[in-house]
């Protein structure tokens, strides 16, 4: 795995306001598991009348960060950084930032932020779970986490066989020759957003991309958050855009699936 780390200038922040916890939605269904070749994805309805209202975890193959979004049924907008405050039972609010997006020519807005190993744990052994945003105020009654997590480690595990991923930098290589790329081309000051710079906050995001065998970036997955959502979003749209690459080469001579793993530093100098 190729593990390199970059210096660029970039950065998002809003102030956070208060958070009051309403009364918690029960689940209407179970969680419902969403593996395929390229993610570990797994959801778990609690909409009403209203409209859809999910909950949704993600694992990355390589660290211990979790994906985690609200799905809910709301006017469309254009992808920004929010401010938002996490409660997890009756513990004190916490303040972070959250990417809200929705999907094209749909009437749903997607909450999304990366949860550290600590921040997950508290969440996977909570009773109740508040999230408030911009048109988000939310609870939700937790259960059954456990059993759905175990099945992630599962398909993290087969993640990381397909496309050859080794446990450490001193484990021997999957394929004969790595995926070969450069980053430092991709990022260029013109992308940053002039609300970004005046902030002055700062953050590393760390990632891991999934390389097909044309060089393509299958995926783009965040594994250590800058703590700025929109710093980590815009890591992989860029990258996902201009990046590209020279596929990995197998032991029998063919092109084959990689990894590539890099840190992005942002700061404003």
């Amino acid at each position: 795995m190729v593990l390199k780390q970059t210096t660029f200038l970039f950065l998002l922040t809003w102030a956070v306001g208060a958070a009051a916890q309403p009364t918690a939605r029960q689940p209407t269904g179970n969680w419902i598991p969403k593996f395929a070749a390229n993610h570990c994805i797994a959801s778990r309805p609690y909409g009403g009348a209203e409209g859809p209202l999910d909950l949704v975890v993600e694992a990355p193959p390589l660290g211990d960060a979790m994906q985690f979004s609200v799905i809910k049924k709301a006017r469309s907008v254009r992808a920004q950084q929010v401010d938002a405050t996490i409660r997890v039972d009756q513990g004190p609010p916490v303040d972070t930032t959250m990417l809200m997006f929705s999907p094209p020519n749909k009437d749903v807005r997607i909450y999304q932020t990366i949860m550290s190993p600590g921040e997950f744990a508290r969440i996977r052994a909570a009773k109740i779970l508040t999230v408030r945003s911009d048109g988000l105020k939310e609870s939700f009654a937790l259960s059954e986490m456990e059993p759905i997590l175990r099945q992630m480690q599962g398909c993290v595990a087969e993640l990381r066989r397909v496309w050859n991923i080794t446990a450490d930098d001193a484990s021997p290589p999957l394929v004969a020759q790595r995926t070969k790329g450069r980053l430092a081309d991709v990022f260029d000051s013109e992308d940053y957003p002039a609300v970004s710079l005046k902030a002055g906050q700062s953050g590393q995001t760390s990632f891991v991309l999934l390389i097909d065998e044309t060089g393509r970036v299958a995926e783009c997955m965040i594994t250590a958050s800058s703590g700025v959502a929109g710093l980590d979003a815009q890591t992989c749209i860029l990258i996902r855009q201009r990046a590209s690459f020279e596929p990995a080469v197998g032991f029998d001579g063919k092109p084959a699936k990689d990894s590539f793993s890099q840190k992005v530093r942002w700061r404003v100098l």
